[in-house]
């Protein structure tokens, strides 16, 4: 949910950009791009956080099989959460929907 959260969020705030003039838009690969970032970004930094000597190795082990997990449902739900976002966005915004760009 958390990360759910913060896409939207994300969304939003690129999606106002590209309303703005100011970016590309982001309805499209936005599903695809989300993966690439877990796995391109989000674990690699999850995976580094044992060399920082912080965490103990079974405190990372669980932030890895989190992001791992997140990647998954993500890969299984996220085609849906996006759908909604664009709805959301249409519904606030009925003079730029992102379901027409």
């Amino acid at each position: 949910e958390t990360a759910v959260l913060w896409c939207k969020r994300l969304f939003k705030e690129q999606m106002n950009c590209y309303k703005d003039g100011r970016g590309v838009n982001p309805v499209i690969g936005w599903h695809e791009n989300q993966i690439a970032f877990f796995e391109s970004y989000t674990m690699p930094l999850a995976c580094r956080l044992v060399d920082t000597g912080v965490f103990e190795a079974e405190a990372v082990r669980d932030f890895v099989n989190g992001v791992r997990q997140n990647n998954i449902r993500w890969m299984i739900e996220g085609q849906r959460v996006v759908r909604n976002m664009i709805q959301e966005w249409d519904t606030e915004n009925p003079s730029f929907p992102a379901s027409s760009c």
